[in-house]
């Protein structure tokens, strides 16, 4: 209702990656709108929450364990609930053929399809305060080169194991519901194990994600500190 006033337009797009929280409701009260549902290789996310927002801060996992473990499942069983009413949409066909995405998406929903959707170049775009600041002023399209940018960061030993512990925890069950290869993911991650002396300095995805740091003791917050200092590799900037 709000939003009403503010313009004339015939459409109203509105999106936030929590929407995952209220799919249901949402569908009660707009049962005719479009759902599109936004799926990514789940490795892909941890790795851009990593880098995003925790920065190897690794106790700060914890704000993110709805986003990683309960995100998948609700996502696919709002999947079910809006039927007809969903348009799902992978990111790496996003980044890969935007157009045909695109214009598939239109289709759908009944709109115009115009290069500018994916040619959006650097007009006087507004500078957001929160997010990826590295790389999204950089393009003027999508870019295909961060859909597989996620494997660079398996070369330190807490990613790998964040990655795959990650990958377990969600299973082969999960995973292939969200249309990804549980196998081909386990193989892709694989050759980059560490040596056992680098994976006996790491966390597991359990321990690190179990509470945000604010509700963890003090001495897990000084132990976590003092491998990162002193027996874990700098993190490099990519």
């Amino acid at each position: 209702n709000a939003a009403l006033p503010a313009g004339d337009g015939a459409n109203f797009l509105d999106k936030t990656p929590r929407y995952y929280f209220a799919i249901p409701e949402l569908f009660r009260v707009f049962p005719e709108a479009h759902y599109i549902l936004h799926f990514r290789n789940p490795l892909a996310v941890l790795v851009s929450i990593l880098t995003t927002w925790v920065r190897g801060e690794w106790l700060g996992l914890g704000n993110a364990r709805v986003d990683l473990l309960e995100a998948p499942q609700r996502l696919l069983a709002g999947r079910e609930i809006l039927g007809a009413r969903a348009i799902e949409v992978h990111y790496e066909d996003l980044v890969n053929h935007p157009e045909e995405v695109m214009k598939t998406i239109c289709c759908q929903l009944e709109l115009d399809y115009v290069p500018e959707m994916i040619m959006y170049g650097q007009l006087d775009l507004p500078h957001w305060q929160h997010a990826d600041q590295k790389s999204v002023y950089r393009y003027d399209r999508p870019e295909p080169s961060h859909a597989d940018q996620w494997i660079d960061h398996l070369t330190h030993p807490q990613f790998w194991r964040l990655a795959h512990d990650y990958l377990q925890l969600l299973g082969p069950v999960i995973v292939s519901s969200m249309r990804y290869d549980f196998e081909a993911l386990l193989k892709m991650i694989t050759p980059y194990t560490p040596s056992w002396p680098a994976r006996l300095f790491t966390f597991s995805f359990e321990w690190l994600a179990q509470r945000p740091p604010q509700k963890r003791a003090f001495w897990e917050r000084r132990l976590v500190w003092f491998v990162r200092r002193f027996l874990q590799p700098e993190i490099k900037a990519r």
